[in-house]
This record gives C-alpha cells, structure tokens and sequence, in this order.
C-alpha cells in the first residue's frame, strides 16, 4: 500500500522563514518543473508510517528552500514490487532508495536514474571511497551513500584457547582458517555458527578474496558467473569448506530457524560466525546470562592464497539513495541537505557506519571504532549478495547452495546455472 504526504512550504505569515537561498544554492530546475510539483520521496516503511528522520528531512528542506517534497511511503513488504512497477512504466520517483550493485547498473543501462557525477561532486567528495563503489557505474556515480555495513568473523577467544589455538593471533589467511577449524573439530567444538540465510555471505566474501571486489560488478555486464575462471576458483573452495563439515551439529538447509546463529555464539556453542558489525548485541542477548566480555573477538575475512582481492576490500550490506531521470534539479539542493553537517546523523542507524569520515560519533566502542577506521580505509567493497543480485538470481543462487550442501551439485554446475538463471532475470526485481 502506497501513501503519499505532501510537505509544502510555509507561508510568509506562519513565521517560519526559508531564507534567501536554497540549501546547497540555487538550481536551474524551476521554470523547468513548475512550482507546483513537489519532490517525490519514495521510502519503505515497516510501521505504515514514515520514519522521523525522513519527515525531519522534507520538513527541514522545505524550510530551508521552499521546494515541496511529496513523501510516497510504500510498507517494505511491498517496497519492491511497487518501485518495479514504477521502473518497467519508466516513471522512477525523484528520491528512492537503492543499495546500488548490479540491481543500479541496470536502472543506469535502463536511463532510468540521474547521473550525480558532476552535480553533486562536492557531496560526493566527503564520502567513503568504498561506500561509493557500489554507486559507481563505468567510472560514473548514479547514488549516495548514507551509511553502510561491515561483515568480519566474530569468535570466541576462551573456544580458541580450548583448542590450542592463540586466542590474539586469529586466522589472516584461508589456510590458517582452515587449520583452526580442524583444530576446533579436533576439540569437539562447533567451529562455525551458520543459517540458511548466512551462508551465501560465506561465498561472497569468498569470490571478493580469491576475484576481486570488483568482479561482481563486472560479472554484471554480461550477467555472467563463468567469465571470469577466478569465481569458479571461489566456488570451489566453498565447496571444499562445505565438505569440511564446518558447521554446528544438526544443521540442515530447510530446518527450524527458530535457533539463530546469534543464540549458538551468546552461549559458546559455536567458536566463530560471519556477522555485521553489529552483531555482537544480538550475542549479549543470548549469553544465557554470562557476558562474553573480552572473550569476544573479531577478524576481518581472510585472505585466500593467490587471490586478486586484498584483506582491505570489504564485504556488506548499506543504504542510499538515486535521483530518478525525470527528478527536476531542485532535487540535488535535497541531497545536498540530507548529506549537510547538520542533518546527515540523524538518517544513521542505531547499528550503521557513518560513509562521512568527518561524522563520526565521539561515544564509539572499540569494536565499532575498528569497524569504521575499515570501512573508511577499504580500496573496494562488495554488496552481500542479497543486495546486489536480481532476487531471481539470489533464489536460484540459495537453490545452488542447497544443492552443494547436499553434494547433489558441483561448483562448475553452480556457476553455470546461475548464469542461465540471470541471464532470464527481471531486470527491475
């Protein structure tokens, strides 16, 4: 369900005043427009009701310049859906969000979004450099950014100790990875801590190690896994640490997910898990009362031996948002406020990383202090998986894995059906 609320510019009388000058400057838009067309704001809303910060947002802009701003909210359910439908009638909102990848590359291919590059280059010049890469379609910026993810493996030092492991020297390499997870065996504890719904992290990062953090996107040009022979190499070493039996006991594809990995490392049942940066709340929830406390710690992915990906490329999920092709010029003045000194906090998340290296929160733990020295220092990134692929593709991609697990499938068979299954995508999923 789609409502639609219309923030509209004060009067003269109400005493609120706009000010001279737009947010940002003026813009070249208005003749071009009209004044009566308001900025069309499209947001996805789990409550039925627009969140604070996007209100603040066209209540502050609309203050500041006197442009209307029209908030569409859709419930996410139907998030998707609607914005597809708006794309395949080449009508896309003014404002949307997008997590940018390969779903972009075809709405750019498409000349259904605004390219950013030059008009919002001062913007674009305070943000993370691998938080844009998703963004950056042919050397070319069609989003923004406002804040993004870090997955790492998260373990427990005390289940390290347990089995001769040094507790302060985790693994850097896949090798050394795959010693401490035989150590771990070894000392009959449950070296990895996985779901169906995390294990396609363990092969993104694995193709962003061994093929770059650039090869899905250049995947996406031909809409292709068996282009590029190092993404075949990933998948077979993903096959290898399946065969590994990594996991917790019991774990099958399609069991009761009512026991989340979350629950298994909170109560040291599990040595390590590929998480977010803000995973670690969800283990002092379930910590059965214990705290792991400085027995918790964290490495990023590792580096795989050959692998044209570095230990500094990163992998994760994030927001931004794109400027539809039909979206008048007053709508960069709107970035521009969105991503000002004085508004851009408030659009973080509880959990999220700042992309503004000079926003950044003064009340940081070390935990989320390391996280964000990364993400701010990292040459590239890739999306988790979810983001960045068509959903046909991520359905027919979690079928693969499936079919891997169960040694019913081969990488070669993986990475050339999924192919098959792109190559027939929608292309606005």
């Amino acid at each position: 369900m789609l409502v639609q609320r219309t923030v509209g510019a004060p009067s003269a009388a109400s005493g609120d005043s706009p000010g001279d000058e737009p947010a940002g400057g003026g813009h070249a838009g208005d003749e071009q427009r009209g004044s009566a067309a308001p900025i069309r704001l499209f947001v996805e809303e789990p409550s039925g009701g627009v969140d604070e910060p996007w209100r603040e947002l066209a209540e502050g802009f609309t203050v500041a310049s006197g442009d209307e701003v029209a908030i569409e909210e859709v419930y996410f359910s139907d998030y998707r859906y609607e914005l597809g439908e708006r794309l395949r009638a080449d009508d896309p909102p003014d404002v949307y969000r997008n997590s940018g990848g390969n779903r972009l590359r075809r709405q750019v291919e498409a000349g259904l979004v605004r390219d950013l590059t030059d008009d919002l280059a001062d913007v674009i010049a305070t943000l993370s450099p691998s938080a844009l890469a998703p963004y950056t379609v042919d050397g070319r910026v069609y989003g923004l950014p406002y804040h993004t993810e870090l997955f790492g493996v998260w373990y427990n030092k005390a289940l390290f100790a347990d089995a001769g492991l040094d507790p302060a020297r985790p693994p850097q390499t896949w090798g050394d990875f795959s010693a401490a997870v035989s150590a771990l065996k070894a000392a009959d504890i449950a070296p990895v801590a996985v779901s169906e719904w995390t294990m396609h992290h363990w092969y993104g990062y694995l193709i962003t190690r061994v093929a770059g953090s650039d090869a899905l996107a250049a995947a996406g040009t031909t809409r292709s896994l068996t282009d590029n022979p190092d993404i075949l190499r990933a998948t077979e070493l993903f096959e290898e640490f399946l065969r590994s039996e990594p996991f917790q006991p019991g774990f099958e594809f399609g069991e009761d997910e009512a026991l989340m990995t979350t629950d298994l490392i909170g109560a040291a049942e599990a040595a390590m898990e590929l998480g977010y940066q803000g995973a670690h709340v969800g283990y002092e929830l379930f910590s059965a009362g214990d705290d792991l406390g400085d027995d918790l710690g964290w490495f990023p992915f590792p580096t795989v031996e050959r692998g044209v990906g570095t230990a500094a490329d990163t992998y994760g999920g994030g927001d931004g948002v794109v400027v539809g092709a039909n979206a008048p010029d007053a709508t960069f003045d709107l970035l521009r406020y969105m991503f000002s000194d004085g508004f851009y906090s408030r659009l973080l998340p509880p959990l999220g990383l700042s992309v503004r290296a000079e926003a950044v929160p003064s009340d940081l733990s070390p935990f989320e202090a390391r996280h964000l020295e990364v993400v701010q220092a990292a040459p590239g990134r890739q999306l988790t998986l979810e983001a960045d692929l068509p959903a046909e593709v991520m359905y027919e991609l979690r079928r693969e894995l499936r079919q891997l697990y169960d040694a019913e499938s081969t990488a070669e068979g993986l990475v050339a059906r999924v192919t098959a299954g792109w190559q027939a995508a929608d292309d606005f999923d």
